[in-house]
């Protein structure tokens, strides 16, 4: 689940490996990967991402849940690395859209920057949706 270690040792090994005794263990590791989706709402796969009425797919990043349907939870961290995986998309694709955007924005003010016909989505919806993705992330291989 923590692959923080992992990653901190493979650096050291590289280090080691072109120029060695610079690959020295560090006392702390400052950061880790939290993988296990069953636990948090951490990620959302294309089938469960649900775009606005624009088209435009949304993800709000927020400790607290916002009431959107694409609330990625960042499980108490307070810093959060994003990335967005691309699988069986041709090429073209990229041609036709604009490339994903970033806007940071007080909670409190985060419908007036979603379109107005943004759906609203309760404690009933997300403990539906929690629940799914445990189920489905309880029969993955190692939750994925």
């Amino acid at each position: 689940p923590f692959t923080h270690a992992a990653a901190h040792d493979a650096v050291l090994a590289v280090r080691n490996m072109f120029f060695p005794g610079t690959g020295t263990p560090a006392r702390l590791v400052p950061w880790c990967t939290f993988t296990q989706r069953e636990l948090a709402h951490v990620g959302l796969t294309a089938a469960q991402a649900r775009p606005s009425s624009d088209g435009l797919l949304r993800m709000v990043v927020s400790r607290r849940d916002p009431g959107v349907a694409n609330w990625l939870d960042p499980a108490g961290a307070t810093t959060v690395f994003a990335f967005l995986r691309w699988q069986g998309i041709c090429a073209d694709y990229f041609k036709t859209v604009e490339p994903p955007k970033v806007e940071v924005v007080p909670f409190d003010e985060l419908r007036d920057h979603l379109p107005a016909d943004e759906p609203a989505f309760g404690p009933a919806a997300r403990a539906e949706q929690l629940a799914a993705r445990q189920t489905a992330a309880l029969r993955s291989p190692r939750g994925f």
